[in-house]
């Protein structure tokens, strides 16, 4: 994969579809005049996006928010001619608030004096005291320093949208003016384009935050502490950095100290390590010894710095679990009160609902009367004597019993008695031992004997249980045959007379 090169000016003009039609370029580079509005307006809304979008690129100098417009014209020239109306562009851009000289950027309040003095490693001057962004009446095209606003605007924005993605804790709103710094330079580059924004960006940047009420900075000695506004505060309160921030900044910078010395000495101790094993390969034990009594002193310090390392962050755990605990108890507070004014508001109180009940229980009450009353005046609308319900129940059993009397009432069936006698055993008689002395011969006669002695017995069995079955017919049927003669005597009944 080949590196592209570096976008230039000329690179970027060659890429716009306006710039190879010589007709239109002829027109963009003249002067604009305002007696032909739609004209004038196309010249502005072209300049206007051409200058905004070189800048941020880097094309107009080593800034990406600002660009001097000394000798600007020539900056854009094309076949020898160069564009006309680059101060008319600015004036306008300018009164719409979208370039801002550098003098009037620099009249904002918010930020010390000393604060280019302190924070930045290498000072700028800004020319802060000149006045520029004036023109010459003398020189040809505008002249001074420019700030593009809206370039700023967006600058600003990703880098607090960045410093609040990462702050999970309120002291990670706090931190150093090196640590802003880094952020700004991973964060505050454009969103496209290969350079990299500069020092003077940083600056403007974070005036611009300043002055918006989104940063702040103080001075705690040799430290400069900056502080960034949360998103659930306010945006027109103004920040104040407090000692404990202070505190937690100074911590914060003791603990990065810490890790740069502990990567540090790690590496050292490898080196030794190295150092140690390529002498005893030469040969050289005395110089391999003495790299290893080096390496056993920086591993003792090594284990000091660890130890310290982890003590400090044991105590920036304790910082964030606090702020954790206060933030939670300060939903608490914002829970109850909401309940509270929740409550007061829907008038919900122990008083309205012990009232509520009683107006219920009378409500009930009134109802329980009015229907008794429509009863009662039903009745009297209904018939004038009361009706007996003991009379209602007499009238219907009389029906239930004429009803009864036409239908033949089926048979009681009542468990029949059991008729068998008990079975004695019977005893069967002992030949062998009536007749003693048999002899062993005759033992298969007595056999035979039995079997027909139980053969007998199993008749007897068979015709009493048929005895037994015909006496239990005759008992089921007795109900039947009774009524049955009741009929023929209630026949005969009349007859008696003539028979008689």
């Amino acid at each position: 994969m080949t590196n592209e090169p570096p976008e230039t000016l000329q690179s970027y003009l060659e890429s716009l579809p306006e710039w190879s039609r010589n007709e239109k370029m002829q027109f963009l580079f003249a002067t604009p005049r305002e007696n032909n509005p739609p004209g004038y307006m196309e010249q502005m809304t072209f300049w206007k996006r051409v200058l905004t979008d070189a800048c941020s690129r880097g094309l107009l100098g080593d800034d990406l928010l600002c660009f001097d417009a000394d000798r600007l014209d020539s900056k854009f020239a094309r076949k020898g001619s160069t564009p006309l109306g680059l101060g008319t562009v600015l004036a306008n851009m300018e009164i719409a608030g979208d370039l801002v000289s550098v003098n009037a950027f620099a009249k904002g309040e918010g930020w010390g004096s000393w604060m280019f003095s302190t924070f930045l490693k290498k000072p700028i001057s800004w020319g802060f005291s000149q006045v520029v962004g004036q023109r010459d009446a003398s020189k040809k095209g505008p002249q001074g320093t420019y700030v593009v606003v809206p370039l700023v605007q967006g600058t600003a924005d990703r880098l607090l949208a960045a410093l609040r993605r990462d702050a999970h804790y309120a002291s990670d709103y706090v931190m150093s003016m090196d640590a802003l710094r880094e952020r700004f330079f991973e964060e505050g580059g454009p969103p496209h384009g290969s350079h990299a924004p500069s020092e003077r960006d940083m600056e403007i940047t974070l005036r611009y935050l300043v002055r918006r009420l989104d940063l702040a900075f103080t001075s705690h000695g040799d430290l400069v502490v900056a502080k960034i506004k949360a998103p659930k505060e306010p945006s027109a309160m103004q920040l104040t950095v407090s000692e404990s921030d202070c505190g937690i900044v100074l911590i914060k910078s003791t603990l990065k100290r810490l890790h740069a010395q502990i990567d540090q000495l790690e590496a050292k101790i490898t080196d030794l390590t190295k150092q140690a094993q390529e002498r005893v390969r030469n040969g050289n034990k005395e110089r391999a010894l003495y790299f290893i009594r080096q390496k056993k002193s920086v591993t003792e310090i090594l284990k000091k710095r660890l130890g310290s390392a982890e003590t400090i962050e044991a105590i920036v755990s304790k910082i964030q679990s606090a702020e954790t605990d206060a933030e939670v108890l300060s939903a608490y507070n914002v829970g109850a009160d909401t309940l509270k004014s929740v409550l007061n508001q829907s008038g919900l109180t122990v008083e309205a609902v012990e009232n509520t009940m009683d107006k219920l229980q009378d409500t009930l009450a009134d109802q329980a009367e009015i229907d008794d009353a429509m009863t009662a005046g039903q009745s009297m609308v209904t018939g004038s004597d009361a009706i007996d319900d003991a009379e209602l129940e007499n009238e219907l059993d009389a029906l239930l019993a004429e009803a009864a009397g036409r239908t033949m009432p089926s048979p009681i069936r009542t468990p029949l008695p059991n008729l068998s006698p008990p079975r004695t055993p019977v005893a069967r008689p002992n030949f062998q031992a009536s007749r003693p002395g048999t002899p062993s011969h005759s033992q298969s006669a007595i056999r035979e004997q039995e079997a027909a002695m139980e053969a007998e017995l199993e008749e007897l069995d068979s015709m009493l249980a048929d005895k037994l079955g015909s006496l239990t017919l005759s008992y089921a049927q007795e109900p039947e045959v009774l009524s049955r003669r009741k009929k023929e005597e209630s026949d005969r009944e009349p007859l008696q007379p003539l028979l008689a």
